[in-house]
């Protein structure tokens, strides 16, 4: 089945050190439509790809249309992440869905205050997961159509 690239990005960047969790996001984010989604579990990593140092200076793919992020981080938080995108002019305009265990509203506020575009906690059952990709496909269906369109 082909889907149209606006009802839900090609390109993720995932940004999750919990294998299970990684696995889960990726049979989701196939199931909905997504084509590339590039896993990594560190901040550091994160930031190379975007950036293309290191072991992606010669990546020769496109940003991703979007970027799925964890706060908590083994070399850091994905907040210092975010904080880092929101600040530079070329990398602003990638939305960034921040999935997490965090329940905390200094969590929320705190990831909304530094530029993410939705927080949602993440769920525990396959499911639930599915569940949370579909309000990721909205957020995007809304990003590609405006609100009114893509309700």
């Amino acid at each position: 089945m082909t889907l149209d690239p606006r009802e839900f990005p090609r390109h993720i960047l995932l940004v999750e050190d919990n294998d299970d969790d990684v696995m889960l996001a990726q049979r989701a984010l196939a199931e909905r439509g997504a084509t590339q989604v590039t896993a990594v579990t560190r901040a550091a990593q994160a930031l190379d790809y975007l950036y293309r140092r290191g072991e992606y200076a010669d990546r020769a793919e496109d940003d991703p249309a979007l970027v799925v992020l964890d706060l908590s981080l083994p070399d850091g938080s994905g907040l210092d992440v975010l904080r880092q995108l929101q600040n530079d002019p070329r990398m602003r305009h990638i939305p960034v869905v921040v999935l997490t265990v965090s329940e905390k509203d200094a969590d929320r506020s705190e990831s909304y205050a530094a530029g993410a575009s939705v927080f949602l906690q993440k769920p525990v059952q396959y499911q639930d997961f599915v569940a949370t990709m579909r309000a990721i496909g909205r957020f995007w269906r809304d990003l590609q159509f405006g609100e009114e369109e893509g309700s």
